[in-house]
Order: C-alpha cells, then structure tokens, then sequence
C-alpha cells in the first residue's frame, strides 16, 4: 500500500537515512516556475511513500502550502528536538568498504568513540550537527540552488517560526487546515 505524493516511489519497510528530501520538484522544474507562481507550482508532484517506512532524525510527517498574498509553508515533525548524539551506520562487517569507514572514523574529531560492531554493521557515535530544525534551516537555506527567482525571495521575505510562535493573525484558515488534513475544497 503506498501513499501517493508524486513521482519518486519509496518501497514499504523502507529504513530513510539522514539528509534525504523525498518529492521535493526538481532544480529544473523550479527553474521554469521562476518565482513562487502557485498556479505552476501546483502541478509539480513530490513522491509516493509506501507503509511502515522508518524516517531518521527530524523526520516530516506531512507538509502543505498555502498561498493567499505571501507563501505560507508548514511541516509537521517526528520530532522538535533530537539529542547531541547521533548513532552513524557504516558498512556490514567485512565488506569492502570496512576500511575506508573504520580509517576515516578513527581519525575524525567529530567521533565521539571508536567504530564499533553492532548487528553485523560497523557503528561510530558522532557528535549531531544540528539538534534544533530552525538551526538546520537557517544554516542550509542560504545554500539552496533552487533558481535565481526563487532563492532571492527567499532570501528576502523568510520567516521561521515553530510551536505557537505560528499562531498569527491571517494565518487561521491554513493552520486550521494543516491541523485537521482538509484542503479548501473539502469545506
């Protein structure tokens, strides 16, 4: 059983790792938007997701936008706060790459210990680089090559709020829309 979000197709039990973005549009896609026109933005699809998938860290539950004069975009974490220590996962014991993984972990600073085994996989503990989602975000946007257009928005009009700081006069019938998963047309 899948969940259709678009165009990538994520297989059920799937285990997503760090770093990952799922049916986001593509930089060429984007590229011929040009700017945030909702109307063409619309008909960009993201991804299918099947049952039972484990997501690592921050993890997005669900996501929508909204348009009514500037773009409102809302997430849904897994979590809002991960700890200062991450469990990262290397080869299986004896594979080919065990060298490489155990050379590079010994010797890097961010390594809390020395790689060890766990369930037949060689493991490190590193130190998290980021624990907040804001602290993700405002580090990494600047870094986005989402189009010329688009990229100059936002670096001009971006906003980040999270918890109850989202709670702002205009923004009523969105929040309430996220909250209870229903679009506009199903009022």
């Amino acid at each position: 059983m899948y969940t259709s979000y678009g165009k990538s197709m994520i297989g059920s039990g799937t285990i997503i790792a760090d770093n990952v973005i799922i049916g986001y549009p593509s930089r060429a896609e984007l590229a011929e938007v040009g700017s945030f026109d909702t109307a063409k933005l619309r008909n960009i699809e993201g991804a299918i997701i099947g049952e039972n998938c484990i997501f690592r860290d921050f993890g997005v539950i669900y996501s929508k936008y909204f348009d009514n004069n500037r773009t409102l975009i809302l997430f849904e974490l897994k979590l809002a706060k991960l700890s200062d220590i991450e469990t990262h996962y290397g080869p299986p014991v004896g594979h080919v790459n065990t060298k490489d993984f155990l050379a590079k972990w010994r010797a890097a600073s961010s390594a809390l210990n020395k790689p060890y085994q766990k369930d037949g996989r060689w493991v490190v503990d590193i130190k998290r680089e980021f624990t907040e989602p804001l602290e993700l975000v405002k580090v990494n946007i600047s870094h986005l090559n989402v189009g010329k257009h688009v990229t100059e928005s936002i670096q001009k009009k971006l906003e980040l709020h999270q918890n109850t700081n989202v709670i702002r006069r205009g923004y009523e019938k969105p929040l309430t829309q996220f909250l209870i998963r229903k679009n506009s047309w199903e009022y």
